[in-house]
């Protein structure tokens, strides 16, 4: 009897050193908060981000990112991209070219680290360079994204630092060196960005993330 009182008994330990491990975890989730119900989510790069593909890098000299919101809580945020300016595999006058159905979506964050997928997609995101253009479509998961709190000097804003590796890309060859067609899944994205919320009037609004 007493054997299979231990026995019951350590199995009750490990049901409860479970469920704290499950309650630390939910708890360490955390959620974006802006001070109004509706609100512009504007994000702009801080320096030039880069995107490394076989081909070489892909940079530009303007990232803009901008979404809404409908709640003064969310647990994920939706932006659109928008780039210009950009260079890569070292020719100037590249173009990017977003379809207006794709979007980045920021996933909930834990420990202040998140990831994002590209939604929407109805046609891939583009890269036009001289020699060779590249794909990008809707995938998952792409991580990490950590999050910092900035402060501009109206209100709180947050900063999102990208390192993001593992990004399914195909490469499109215009018979040039240096550019293999094919696709390839050893993409990678890093840079960081300044985002924050304002109101209907364009006026800065909290924007914190806890």
């Amino acid at each position: 009897m007493s054997r299979k009182l231990k026995a019951l008994g350590l199995a009750l330990i490990a049901v409860f050193a479970m469920a704290a491990i499950s309650a630390a975890t939910a708890s360490a989730e955390e959620l974006f908060h802006s001070s109004e119900a509706h609100s512009i989510i504007r994000g702009t790069q801080v320096a030039e981000d880069t995107f490394t593909v076989n081909a070489g890098t892909v940079k530009c000299k303007k990232a803009t990112y901008n979404g809404t919101s409908s709640a003064t809580t969310v647990k994920e945020q939706r932006v659109k991209p928008t780039y210009s300016e950009c260079t890569a595999f070292g020719f100037v006058n590249t173009t990017i070219d977003v379809p207006s159905s794709c979007e980045y979506l920021f996933t909930q964050p834990v420990a202040k680290v998140g990831k994002v997928d590209i939604v929407g997609c109805l046609e891939p995101i583009t890269v036009t360079g001289f020699n060779c253009w590249v794909t990008v479509g809707n995938q998952n998961n792409l991580g990490s994204i950590t999050y910092t709190t900035g402060e501009s000097l109206k209100a709180h804003d947050l900063l999102i630092h990208v390192s993001l590796t593992g990004i399914t890309y195909t490469q499109h060859s215009k018979s040039f060196p240096g550019c293999t067609a094919g696709t390839f899944t050893n993409g990678t994205y890093t840079g960081t960005s300044t985002v924050e919320a304002l109101n209907t009037a364009g006026e800065p609004i909290p924007l914190t993330l806890e």
